[in-house]
């Protein structure tokens, strides 16, 4: 499957793009990750290619502002703060696009290309006297120093969380509106292939956002993956929640998600249908299921 990961530089005025510079701060900054080697378009100052150990991440210049409506995402996300983000691109007037395109093939080499994208573009933004950085897939603005931080949490060995994931609460009405609220991340499925969601309950939890990052930090770690059927402890959740791979969740349709059922949940966590007061008629060979695997 073909992925690709990139951020935004946004600028006040034009970048004249000193891709010789990128390249070289670059190798200065992280002479254990390999040597870049760069790779120009002829005739084409506005673009170029630097490669790091075989992977190819592209840098281009774009002399226009970076389209409002890209700035918020479709559901607000928490931390999301819109008046701040709108105080902290105002004036933005060019940008830079940072990506890198790859066959996905697991978690490790995704992460390798997301880490690679993040550093570069800390390069970038120093250069190029950023006003803010965008994560598009999580909807994350920061400011430099901000992105500064997650990079070196990369050369630590850590993903940054709060950069390349988000989560939003939403009250989806088919799931009883006001009286639900479920959890649902933006930017794992880069990673995983899926997003995280928290399927409706009828009270979240003050720790429930919390709890969701960690999950999706021991996601990114590796230290913990997802079965059908399987489970979670998280601590602000009295009993395990139960975990279904479906292929589209609830809070985002048609989006593949990894989702967490707590026993109060507003779904049955066999069918991932919304409880009716009844219990859900046996699926087929349900009896059978339960004989080998223990569930069902």
């Amino acid at each position: 499957m073909s992925i690709r990961v990139e951020a935004y530089v946004l600028m006040k005025r034009a970048w004249r793009a000193d891709f010789e510079g990128v390249a070289s701060d670059f190798e200065w900054r992280y002479p254990q990750i390999g040597k870049p080697r760069l790779m120009r378009n002829r005739g084409n100052d506005h673009q170029a290619a630097i490669v790091v150990e075989g992977a190819q991440v592209e840098i281009s210049a774009v002399s226009a502002p970076y389209p409002q409506e890209q700035l918020h995402p479709p559901m607000r996300t928490l931390g999301h703060d819109a008046a701040e983000v709108d105080r902290l691109t105002e004036g933005q007037a060019a940008y830079a696009v940072v990506s890198t395109s790859f066959d996905g093939d697991g978690l490790d080499i995704n992460l390798a290309h997301a880490a690679l994208v993040t550093l570069m573009t800390g390069v970038v933004a120093h250069r190029a006297n950023a006003l803010a950085v965008i994560w598009p897939d999580s909807w994350v603005c920061q400011t430099p120093k901000a992105f500064e931080d997650a990079a070196a949490s990369v050369l630590r060995g850590q993903a940054p969380v709060n950069l390349w994931c988000a989560f939003a609460q939403s009250n989806p009405p088919q799931l009883g509106g006001a009286e639900m609220t479920g959890i649902v991340s933006f930017g794992l499925r880069k990673f995983i292939g899926r997003e995280l969601e928290l399927a409706p309950t009828p009270a979240v939890p003050g720790e429930a956002i919390a709890c969701m990052r960690e999950a999706a930090r021991r996601l990114l770690a590796g230290e913990w993956e997802p079965a059908d059927y399987g489970e979670i402890a998280l601590k602000s959740f009295a009993s395990p929640l139960g975990v279904r791979l479906a292929d589209q969740g609830f809070l985002r349709p048609g989006m593949p998600a990894v989702v967490l059922v707590a026993p109060e949940a507003a779904v049955d966590l066999r069918t991932l249908a919304r409880k009716t007061g009844k219990d859900a008629p046996a699926a087929e060979g349900a009896g059978l299921l339960k004989r080998i695997f223990g569930r069902g």
